[in-house]
């Protein structure tokens, strides 16, 4: 933990404060915040202790939890002190984005419980009128939640006091991105934070909506980082498809791991996809002892191990999935479609590796985006 906050001491009240100021490229809008923190995305309940659940976003996933940590830290956040070393009163979770955007730095905040009897001990007027010296602006604040600038950092604090466990659970996120090769606006790292905060601000409801599976949802829930991501794929393929060779695979130059590649199909590629087609929900396959040649092999999840069965298909879109080492499923997704009037065969992850469809929501998020491509820009 970067920063340390420090007495906080003034009276807890009901606050809502949102800052406009014009800045060098935007004018921030307090009905537009509010906007997209109503935006309402596609999620997962995931259970992170002894039943009790958590509402993630289709794209997160919980990376750790500890009741201690090897990095110690205290933080004085108003008036709760935050001990790390504390393993009684003290534990977290840790959060990862399977969509890493440019600058991506590799996790997406912690979740901190810390136990506590003053259910007051932290309040958004408390940080905003004795932590000044911690924020050079306020972006947005109400009862639970602050989003505020510190540096080139847009930094998210949501909070909630759990009466029932006499704990708070605290949602922080500095946002401090790899720099290198990379700018970014502030209305995009802003943006960034707002979609971090709406997160958060779910993160106890009981269910999603189920009618929030479509590509119009999905859509809707990225942040601008996201689509940026994508929008870079999808050009990068677009101008690329009529000079590939056909049958090799060609996956986007990004700085993480592949996300989407694709192969130009010819009579062997029309083969290969028919034999993904062939795949049924009750066999579990070894895919070589029924497809086995150079082009298969330049697909990692079909080369690597004999546990490969069919989750879904439609008559564009064929989603596999294997068992994993913690006795998991990932997950890749194959689309058939034309580009440039070239018949292609585009799929999740690449040579190397499955990408980051580790979750059925991130299959079929990637299924509605390879079926609605070209509406990502």
């Amino acid at each position: 933990m970067v920063i340390i906050f420090t007495n906080c001491k003034q009276q807890s009240k009901k606050v809502t404060f949102i800052e406009n100021k014009v800045m060098k490229e935007e004018v921030i809008d307090s009905i537009a915040i509010l906007k997209k923190l109503l935006v309402k995305t596609p999620s997962n309940v995931v259970e992170y202790n002894k039943g009790k659940k958590f509402l993630l976003p289709f794209n997160y996933k919980l990376s750790s939890y500890k009741g201690n940590v090897t990095h110690i830290f205290k933080w004085n956040l108003c008036d709760l002190i935050i001990d790390s070393s504390d393993s009684i009163n003290y534990s977290y979770f840790g959060l990862k984005d399977n969509i890493p955007y440019d600058g991506y730095g590799g996790f997406e905040g912690n979740i901190h419980f810390v136990n506590s009897l003053n259910s007051t001990a932290i309040t958004t007027e408390k940080f905003i009128n004795s932590e000044k010296e911690h924020y050079d602006k306020i972006y947005y604040s109400d009862d639970e939640s602050i989003i505020f600038k510190k540096g080139k950092g847009v930094h998210i604090l949501q909070f909630r006091y759990l009466n029932d466990e006499k704990k708070f659970s605290i949602y922080y996120n500095e946002n401090l991105f790899i720099e290198i090769n990379y700018e970014y606006t502030q209305q995009e790292r802003l943006d960034l934070a707002i979609a971090q905060l709406r997160f958060a601000k779910n993160l106890y409801k009981e269910r999603t909506e189920p009618d929030l599976f479509h590509w119009g949802s999905y859509k809707g829930s990225l942040s601008l980082l996201h689509r940026k991501r994508f929008k870079f794929i999808h050009n990068n393929i677009v101008n690329s498809v009529d000079t590939l060779k056909i049958g090799v695979t060609f996956s986007p130059k990004e700085w993480t791991k592949t996300l989407v590649s694709i192969m130009r199909l010819n009579e062997e590629g029309n083969k290969l996809w028919n034999a993904i087609n062939t795949i049924s929900e009750d066999r579990v396959i070894d895919f070589s002892t029924i497809y086995n040649t150079d082009i298969s092999d330049q697909i990692a999840f079909l080369r690597v191990d004999n546990s490969i069965q069919l989750e879904y298909k439609n008559g564009s879109t064929v989603i596999l999935k294997k068992e994993n080492d913690s006795k998991k499923y990932d997950y890749a997704v194959f689309n058939k479609q034309k580009i440039n009037n070239k018949d292609v065969l585009m799929f999740t992850g690449g040579y190397y590796d499955y990408g980051f469809v580790n979750s059925k929501k991130m299959a079929y998020f990637y299924l509605n985006l390879f079926e609605n491509y070209t509406d990502i820009l």
